[in-house]
């Protein structure tokens, strides 16, 4: 039985990256529009060829640059540990992706809710008696959910727009 070949540096890269956006390898493939096993070998640096035995796997440079954009790698993240040929397909892709609008201002948002929501939001937060700082403690809290919700949406390849919350 041979044991599986060490990942390769690029795989490394990826699973770090992958862990600091709290991604699994399933949303992350979905992302990079492949196969979550696929995914996994990439990442591994190697797949199972018949009971036993493994084969090593380097990824395309296509391929490793799709991943490394839905991780949010630079290209020279890439070329730093020797996959320049996928730095500069990332540079592609990076080049071809439309930059996300800027989004709006709290206040202006806020203007952008009629008095009467406004008075909404307020009254359930004053439901049961809060101070001032819980109520804004509570927001806070709330908009931190909402955000790391908006962040996996769009690591799964969804938009911010007509959201639900």
């Amino acid at each position: 039985m041979s044991s599986p070949p060490q990942p390769r540096p690029e795989g490394e890269l990826i699973k770090r990256a992958m862990k600091r956006k709290r991604l699994s390898a399933r949303k992350a493939a979905t992302a990079a529009g492949m196969s979550e096993g696929r995914w996994r070998q990439i990442v591994n640096g190697y797949q199972h060829v018949s009971a036993g035995q493994t084969m090593a796997v380097t990824g395309p440079a296509d391929t490793v640059a799709r991943m490394a954009l839905v991780v949010d790698l630079a290209p020279e993240d890439l070329a730093g540990v020797g996959r320049e040929d996928a730095a500069e397909e990332l540079r592609i892709l990076v080049a071809e992706k439309p930059a996300a609008p800027a989004p709006a201002s709290p206040e202006k948002m806020i203007g952008e809710l009629e008095p009467w929501q406004q008075d909404v939001i307020a009254g359930a937060l004053s439901e049961r008696p809060r101070s001032p700082r819980e109520r804004a403690l509570l927001l806070r809290a709330l908009a931190e959910k909402w955000e790391r919700q908006a962040q996996e949406q769009e690591a799964e390849g969804g938009t911010l727009s007509g959201d639900s919350v």
